[in-house]
């Protein structure tokens, strides 16, 4: 139900004031605050609001003209109606001149004048809400077409511009002030350069037109881009078409998007067909979608060939499962990319090594689209690394005959060197031959270094438990009374070469033969800066500083001068360091330095 008209009645005659009240408020609608005067009035209006106002003129104090001056210039727009006697027409035109909504005269037929009364009352509050109503509409509409993210142009029958809203001022850097009431064919060049004027005119016939993109600049503020416009003819409320209302859209960024997915396509297309890696794109069935020159030159197919071909006919079927595996996992995102390296069977059938890494390129839907492989030819590496491995594998076999052929020469020799000790008299031939059973017994730990030596290298690193090796390694050397202790973390793991086993053992036994009395053997690990570091320490005479470094030098020592030699070569396999830093007098100290990555292991105590 909707709420009542609240009317304020002003009126210095009370008898007319209580009698008006009563009529008005007979019919349900309207409510009545009675006042005798102007005065009184605007008091009331400071604290209270009303739909209308209804006033007799001649008042004391403040007539009606007077006070509907002061409620225009106070109270704004409410409905004013001038309720005076007959016969005050000149009255009734200042009135309507000051702004008065309508007027009522008194006199005549009760009934008939305070209906008439109550339908102006009813008139004026409806035209109010509908003047407020369109002018609140016309503001949303101006708001809306300020705040627009297109550009909106009303032009009118001449294609001047009426309307040039906030998003054209930004577009272009032209404001509003300087283009409104301008001819836009004459402002600007650019549409008879894109034939854009036609379809403006066009719109003009009540044709709504469109444009292609089409490039714009605004030399007076230096702004240029890209824009599309929809132009649709302007009617008025007769039908009849008053002009022509443009929506310009800003394309620049599509435009830079589409130019730099252009460039970056050629650049891609420049690079796919002029690598010398082998390049393919692959379906998700593993169909050859799109192969590079160099993919047709390293596999002897052509390019159309390949197309009606798969990656699995031509890949050796001892690859076969392990490809299938990987490009599944690759497919369901479980990993990014692989690595590998394959035998593909060329069209001559003859094999072709490749080390191939393969991608996958997914759709707008995170859907896999093509698979990517980069295909490097290795066969030339591949084939002289078994060259070199038979070589190798020759050259050792050669080196274990000469070896155990010289060892049974050495032992035949140093067995007659003893017979002839026992049978000599002389004290200085015995002396002599003494010295040689020494030399011969040199050269057989010479032939031991050899055969050891000739295994660095060989295997290929692994992880090695320290903390096992390390119990092993002492277990087979002779310790007497000396503790080792292992404190090495159970779980720490040297990536190293497999021979890293000697190194705990030349480590152990060094320090048997030359470390005195030595009560203590201790193996730890800690973190130096970040980079791990395992340490070999004992209590016994340790290293004079002349010497911390010719240690490791082939030959040097007092027994073969191979161990500390051979220790440092193993470990430098792996890029393991070793250097000795103990203090003379009170034991040594090997510290074995490792590359970050080639240490397994938890949380290491701190040094500085």
């Amino acid at each position: 139900m909707p709420l009542p008209i609240r009317v304020l009645l002003v009126d210095d005659e009370s008898a007319l004031l209580e009698v008006s009240a009563l009529f008005l408020q007979s019919a349900g609608d309207i409510t009545v605050t009675t006042v005798a005067g102007a005065p009184e009035a605007m008091q009331l209006l400071e604290r209270e609001r009303f739909d209308v106002i209804v006033s007799d003129y001649q008042m004391p104090v403040m007539d009606g003209i007077e006070f509907l001056t002061q409620v225009r210039r106070h109270f704004g727009q409410i409905p004013f109606i001038l309720f005076t006697g007959r016969g005050r027409e000149e009255i009734v035109i200042l009135a309507i001149d000051r702004g008065a909504d309508s007027y009522v005269q008194k006199g005549g037929e009760n009934k008939s004048q305070f209906a008439e009364l109550a339908h102006k009352i009813r008139m004026a509050v409806k035209r109010r809400m509908a003047e407020s109503q369109t002018a609140e509409s016309q503001e949303f509409l101006k708001t809306v077409i300020a705040d627009a993210k297109e550009g909106i142009i009303v032009y009118d029958r001449d294609l001047r511009i009426m309307l040039w809203n906030r998003f054209m001022e930004d577009l272009t850097g032209l404001p509003a002030s300087e283009v409104v009431g301008q001819i836009s064919l004459e402002l600007f060049a650019f549409h008879r350069e894109n034939k854009t004027d036609l379809l403006m005119k066009q719109a003009l016939t009540g044709v709504t037109a469109e444009t292609q993109d089409f490039e714009f600049f605004i030399p007076s503020t230096g702004k240029r881009g890209w824009a599309k416009s929809v132009f649709s003819p302007n009617y008025d409320l007769s039908g009849a078409i008053k002009g022509v209302i443009g929506i310009v859209r800003d394309v620049t960024e599509k435009k830079q998007a589409e130019a730099a997915l252009r460039e970056s396509e050629e650049r891609y297309r420049k690079i796919f067909e002029n690598s010398p890696v082998g390049m393919a794109l692959l379906t998700p069935d593993l169909h050859f979608f799109r192969v590079n020159p160099a993919c047709t030159a390293m596999t002897g197919y052509t390019e159309e060939e390949l197309r009606a071909l798969s990656s699995v006919d031509i890949t050796h079927p001892d690859h076969r499962a392990r490809d299938h595996e990987c490009h599944r996992n690759l497919a369901s995102g479980k990993i990014p990319a692989y690595t590998t390296e394959k035998r593909y069977t060329r069209k001559d059938g003859s094999i072709l090594w490749a080390s191939v890494r393969v991608t996958s390129i997914l759709d707008q839907d995170a859907g896999l689209k093509y698979f990517a492989a980069q295909i490097e030819d290795i066969t030339e590496r591949k084939m002289t690394a078994e060259a070199l491995r038979t070589t190798n594998k020759k050259l050792n076999l050669l080196s274990g005959i000469t070896r155990h052929d010289i060892a049974n020469q050495l032992l035949v020799l140093s067995a007659y060197v003893s017979l002839l000790t026992d049978q000599l008299p002389d004290s200085a031939a015995r002396e002599y031959c003494g010295k040689m059973d020494r030399s011969l017994h040199r050269m057989n730990d010479m032939i031991g270094f050899s055969r050891e030596y000739e295994k660095v290298g060989v295997a290929a690193p692994a992880w090695q438990n320290c903390r096992s090796l390390v119990d092993i390694a002492a277990k087979q050397i002779l310790m007497g009374d000396t503790i080792v202790k292992n404190d090495l973390p159970p779980a720490g793991e040297v990536f190293a070469d497999p021979l890293i086993f000697r190194v705990f053992c030349n480590l152990i036994d060094n320090a048997m033969r030359h470390g005195g009395a030595i009560t203590m053997l201790r193996f730890s690990a800690m973190d130096r800066a970040g980079n791990p570091v395992i340490l070999c320490e004992d209590d016994g005479a340790g290293i004079p500083a002349e010497e911390k470094e010719r240690i490791f030098e082939q030959g040097y020592g007092k027994n073969t001068g191979m161990g500390l030699f051979l220790t440092r070569e193993i470990l430098d396999i792996t890029g393991i360091t070793i250097t000795e830093t103990g203090e003379p007098g009170k034991g040594a100290r090997f510290e074995i330095a490792l590359p970050p990555g080639a240490f397994r292991i938890g949380a290491l105590p701190h040094t500085g």
